[in-house]
């Protein structure tokens, strides 16, 4: 190689591969390089390569001369991106320059894919060596292929959770008593243990091993050890750090030492706990159900094979067929009963081993019975054969059979209670349309006579207050003068007569205008003036208008908490201050002392306004009838320790709030007050942006 190095000196002039600047020497010369050396970098399992401040190749060792597939004359001189891959080249040049830049080793990996398209993982160390006699710098590179390497050790980490993933616990223990713990894979916690406790030796594994079991785990061990069998498989239970008992399978495997003595126990540790669960309770299970059907009430269960031959007969009902257990288990259908019930039988077993259900009824020795007939199947799904359950139904088809009697009798009566149903449901018909008659001529009854009764009661109030004015005003002066103290008291005593005629009238006002008032909403004649309106206001106009009544009781007070910011409403201001009015009328009437507070708050998409007071209060028979026409509650509760009304005002606040889609409601208690509230929707924003 030395003689090719020079040739492509002379023929490239590129400097010698053994050439690093001293004095000319190469380091193929015994004196620079010797040839132990030369071989050792030929043989070693890595790419060397020396390089100068350029970057260009100046040594390398055989391995790196094969990589690249060119005579050693030919590659001397050249860079990385003559010969290497541009991805490859980039990788060896950035670490190359950063070498020469820092002076300091760098070591580093990567993936990279060959020409050949196959998939390598590399790892480089690079280095600065300085000539000492001519203080020229050289990079000094090593690359290695580690795929094996990193894939072994990928393996080795996959080997590794499977085993700490897997549902197997890998456990192995010293032959010295006690089991000492040796190696334990970390999913023993899944067991409720700590492998660091265990591989320390500060708990041993026969300690495990639940205290009934242990002399029968050992026992077995030494013997099936004693017969040379190093693999063999036990189940027992173990119990964990907080004390609870799991069942395992141990598939154990015995390692002897080249004389064959045991020196290591490894087990392979399956939690079978819920299969061991499983299986008793399996085995209960089945038991249950032999019992059940041992005792079927009312019928039986019946089992066949694929040759339709009976392995199972339960149940009370065999005995009211003269049928048993010995006379079926171990017989054919066809052996066991006459030809044409085997031959419809036989065709129904036969549907079941394929795979089909069935549900039918059938009659045998004068009875009924409903059977049913199901597939059954191993754990392999493997039709084995079939499950026949018959249920005696006989008093179910007497009754059944009662009951057909019985409908065809009820269908008569039923044609004649329909079409006594249907003359009556004419008459109804007739008689409603007659009350509705009757109520619209009620309405313009009332309505009629409200009208002709208010023109002589204005009459009769007005007179009345101008003969009360005129007696007080002309004629007591006249008495006081001639000292009659007679006439003066039957003079006071017609005054009182005539207050009480001005008190009724201005009542009968009141009712006639509340009559009024109903009939026309009732019929729709009601003139409405809907608008958008601030509720507040209409609230402080009622306050206002029955403030007098408040001044009049000295232990009374008014209280108002209507904010002025509240959302408007759609409505007709009027009737709402009609509505506050009522009830505020109604709190004053009712409340001798104390206080009537009324308040409003926005609640969601509704206006709520509360009149509560500190009355008496309303019995809880009277609270779903005080919004009733005309209703007066009986003594005891608000409405009658004063004078009573006419009974209409709260069926039209009624009225008037459910017109607007709102509610309105009482709570009350004897004792406790009242409190009235009704509900207003307020008005949409749509609305009030075009407004």
């Amino acid at each position: 190689m030395a003689d090719s190095s020079n040739t492509s000196k002379a023929r490239h002039s590129r400097p010698s591969p053994c050439a690093l600047g001293s004095g000319g020497k190469s380091m193929l010369d015994d004196t620079a390089c010797p040839a132990l050396l030369r071989a050792l970098l030929d043989h070693i399992p890595a790419l060397a390569y020396a390089k100068d401040e350029q970057q260009r190749w100046v040594f390398f060792n055989e391995r790196f001369r094969q990589s690249s597939g060119l005579p050693a004359e030919e590659l001397l001189g050249m860079v990385d991106t003559d010969i290497l891959p541009p991805h490859i080249a980039a990788w060896v040049r950035e670490h190359d320059t950063a070498v020469l830049k820092t002076g300091q080793p760098m070591q580093s990996e990567a993936h990279v894919v060959d020409l050949d398209g196959t998939p390598r993982h590399l790892s480089s160390y690079k280095s600065i060596w300085i000539d000492p006699h001519s203080n020229r710098r050289y990079i000094l590179g090593f690359i290695m292929d580690v795929s094996s390497q990193r894939r072994i050790e990928r393996e080795h980490q996959t080997i590794l959770d499977i085993v700490a993933n897997g549902p197997a616990v890998l456990v192995r223990c010293r032959m010295e008593p006690g089991l000492p713990v040796d190696y334990i894979s970390p999913s023993i916690e899944r067991f409720g243990l700590d492998p660091d406790e265990l591989i320390s030796h500060a708990v041993s594994f026969e300690s495990l091993i639940d205290e009934e079991d242990l002399a029968e785990v050992l026992e077995e061990s030494k013997r099936r050890i004693s017969e040379a069998r190093d693999s063999f498989v036990q189940e027992y239970r173990i119990r964990t750090d907080a004390g609870m008992v799991r069942r395992i399978e141990d598939y154990v495997f015995i390692e002897r030492d080249s004389e064959g003595i045991p020196r290591f126990r490894e087990s392979l540790l399956l939690d079978v706990t819920a299969r061991y669960e499983a299986a008793q309770a399996l085995a209960a299970s089945e038991a249950r159900y032999r019992t059940l059907a041992e005792n079927f009430p009312n019928g039986s269960v019946v089992l066949f094979d694929t040759d339709l031959r009976f392995t199972l007969a339960e149940g009370r009902g065999l005995k009211f067929v003269e049928l048993s257990r010995q006379k079926l288990v171990g017989l054919t259908v066809w052996e066991a009963f006459a030809p044409e019930i085997a031959e419809f039988l036989a065709e129904r077993y036969g549907a079941a081993l394929q795979g089909k259900k069935s549900l039918f009824e059938m009659s045998y020795k004068d009875r009924h019975y409903e059977v049913r007939i199901v597939p059954l199947r191993d754990p392999h799904n493997e039709i084995t054969g079939g499950m026949v359950v018959s249920h005696d139904i006989t008093r179910r088809k007497e009754a059944e059979n009662a009951l057909a009697e019985l409908n065809a009798n009820l269908e008569n009566l039923v044609a004649e209670r329909t079409a006594e149903l249907e003359r009556q449901a004419r008459e109804l018909e007739e008689a409603n349309r007659k009350f509705k008659r009757l109520d619209e001529l009620k309405s313009s009854f009332l309505s009629a006579v409200s009208h002709e009764l208010r023109t002589p009661l204005t009459s009769i109030f007005g007179f009345t207050k101008l003969i009360s004015r005129d007696l007080d005003k002309h004629l007591r002066p006249l008495i006081a003068a001639s000292e009659d103290t007679c006439s003066l008291n039957r003079l006071d005593r017609v005054l009182d007569n005539l207050a009480v005629i001005e008190h009724e009238g201005s009542r009968l006002t009141r009712l006639i205008n509340d009559v009024l008032d109903l009939t026309r909403i009732e019929s729709g004649r009601m003139a409405w003036r809907d608008s958008r309106i601030q509720i507040a206001d209409c609230i402080y106009e009622a306050v206002l208008s029955v403030s007098s009544q408040f001044f009049e009781k000295d232990d009374l007070q008014l209280e108002a908490d209507v904010p002025r910011g509240l959302p408007d409403v759609i409505a007709d201001p009027d009737r709402i201050v009609q509505v506050v009015v009522n009830l505020l009328g109604n709190a004053a009437k009712f409340t001798s002392r104390g206080v009537v507070r009324i308040r409003a708050r926005q609640i969601e998409e509704e206006i709520a306004v509360f009149v509560s007071d500190t009355g008496a209060g309303i019995k809880a028979d009277e609270l779903e009838r005080v919004f009733d026409k005309f209703h007066q509650c009986h003594a005891g509760d608000t409405l009658c320790r004063t004078e009573s009304g006419s009974g209409l005002g709260l069926a039209i606040c009624k009225d008037i709030v459910e017109r607007y889609g709102g509610r309105i409601w009482v709570r009350s208690s004897p004792g406790a007050g009242s409190v009235f509230t009704f509900t207003i929707p307020v008005a949409p924003q749509k609305e009030a942006s075009a407004t």
